[in-house]
């Protein structure tokens, strides 16, 4: 009779097997039940019911099946890491981030914990402390194409583009189809002003239906001033999404450097029609005037932005340097205290107070205030 139930037991055990690897996890789940249900459920057991949960998003039932696993089999790591798997995945990041370590201080090259903690510091922008954990990965296992993006992103975060550059570019002879390392490898070609070859990267995707790819190949021919080709390409990101600000700014910038100015001043008209109290894309709109020497327009649109907003920084500054621009020396002096009451515009309102002072000849006050800024008072 204990043979027959053993039997039973394993050929259960045999069949959920079968049925995760063609994918079939719901009945698989319903099989490894009966062996709860039975009282014959092994931590083992538990564990694969945990992970079979998970496949499907039922990441709470994962943790439940889990911490079971945990309970009946010990402090074994692997219980331990999938409970930490169930943690991040339901949200408790913190104590996500306790098992993995609890993992790593008992088996220090545990591959799926230290990227797991590797990609957890990532995310929290803990490019810094990331990095070890993806390092570590590397050596446990052979170079592996997402674990050199992973690195790619936290050297590109930390401005080493360099090494951004050389670990991106890996992971993508690794893993040419892959889009989103591909592109990953074209942002840091961008970042680097390698224009020519970012576009050549951006191309090879082949996504038309992307807003971001289409604003990036357009940014990118903006950037080597072949205007006309970066409107087509913002065009067509237009076509996908109308009533992006970023876009129809980008699209009005670019048609004024190709002189067509009626065409700017249309898409800029629609754009306050449609967001006459955004303070950002007044300051936006303000700052195209400028570039095409309509100081004054630009001065109104900056004005209107501060009534919005009195304490944007960004306003306040993009204004003062337009009053410059027009040797409003005085005006310029009166908003630029509103940079001063910033608890984040200390340098920003010496320097600039110093820039005026130079102006107008007042080279001693000038020294004095750009010393202030530099905090040498």
């Amino acid at each position: 009779m204990t043979l027959s139930i053993t039997l039973y037991n394993k050929c259960l055990r045999g069949a959920a097997y079968l049925l995760h690897k063609i994918g079939d996890n719901a009945r698989a789940i319903t099989v490894i039940n009966k062996l709860i249900q039975r009282g014959e459920a092994l931590d083992d057991d538990w564990w694969s019911l945990g992970i079979l949960h998970g496949k499907m998003d039922n990441w709470d039932k994962a943790y439940n099946a889990f911490l079971k696993a945990h309970q009946e089999g010990g402090n074994k790591v692997k219980y331990l890491f999938w409970l930490g798997k169930a943690e991040e995945q339901i949200g408790n990041t913190e104590e996500a981030e306790e098992l993995y370590d609890k993992v790593l201080s008992t088996e220090e090259e545990y591959f799926e914990a230290l990227l797991a903690k590797g990609e957890m510091l990532l995310k929290k922008d803990e490019l810094r402390a990331a990095l070890p954990y993806f390092k570590k990965c590397i050596e446990i296992r052979a170079v592996d194409a997402h674990i050199l993006n992973n690195m790619a992103l936290c050297y590109g975060g930390l401005n080493q583009l360099h090494l951004a550059l050389k670990c991106s570019k890996e992971a993508v002879d690794i893993k040419p189809c892959d889009k989103v390392i591909r592109y990953n490898y074209a942002l840091l070609l961008t970042k680097n002003n390698n224009y020519h070859q970012a576009i050549e990267e951006y191309k090879k995707i082949k996504d038309n239906n992307n807003v971001d790819l289409l604003m990036n190949i357009g940014f990118c021919y903006g950037k080597l001033e072949d205007y006309q080709q970066s409107i087509n390409y913002y065009k067509q990101a237009q076509t996908l999404e109308p009533e992006n600000k970023e876009i129809c700014l980008n699209l009005a910038t670019l048609y004024s450097k190709c002189g067509d100015i009626q065409e700017a001043y249309r898409i800029l008209k629609e754009l306050v029609y449609i967001n006459p109290y955004d303070a950002d894309l007044l300051n936006n709109i303000g700052w195209i005037y400028e570039t095409m020497d309509q100081y004054t327009t630009a001065e109104d649109y900056y004005y209107r932005g501060l009534a919005l907003e009195p304490e944007n920084l960004n306003l306040v500054y993009n204004l003062v340097c337009c009053l410059k621009k027009q040797h409003k020396f005085l005006e310029a002096l009166d908003i630029i205290h509103k940079i001063k009451e910033n608890p984040d515009g200390y340098s920003l309102y010496w320097s600039s107070l110093a820039e005026i002072y130079e102006k107008l000849g007042a080279k001693t006050l000038a020294v004095e205030y750009y010393n202030k800024s530099l905090g040498l008072d």
